[in-house]
């Protein structure tokens, strides 16, 4: 399980909207807030707007081998939007074995994939 850090990295206004970045290690704060700004369109932030906002970033960290990654949004106020980032550990691929490949060789898939 990853380490929780609780620091804050980035606070930035949008549309009147404060926005925390809590977290964010392996991202610079900056690709985070871009996606958040992206996204969202104006102050009216729903359950929905939130998820695929979440995956959105999500999908950046686990093309990083970031897995396990989560994010937690908080809305203390109706102003004001938190981006909790747990990174988890960083996985990355050792080493790729291939066995009975027929159509393709071996090389040409290690390539691949």
């Amino acid at each position: 399980m990853g380490l929780l850090i609780l620091a804050l990295l980035s606070t930035s206004s949008l549309w009147g909207m404060q926005v925390e970045v809590l977290g964010a290690k392996a991202l610079r704060t900056e690709v985070v807030r871009e996606h958040i700004t992206e996204k969202i369109g104006s102050a009216d932030l729903d359950a929905r707007k939130l998820d695929q906002l979440r995956f959105r970033i999500l999908g950046i960290y686990r093309q990083f081998g970031f897995s396990r990654a989560r994010i937690e949004w908080k809305r203390p106020k109706p102003d004001k939007l938190i981006c909790q980032i747990n990174e988890g550990p960083q996985l990355l691929v050792g080493k790729i074995d291939v066995i009975g490949g027929k159509k393709f060789s071996d090389q040409f898939l290690k390539k691949r994939y």
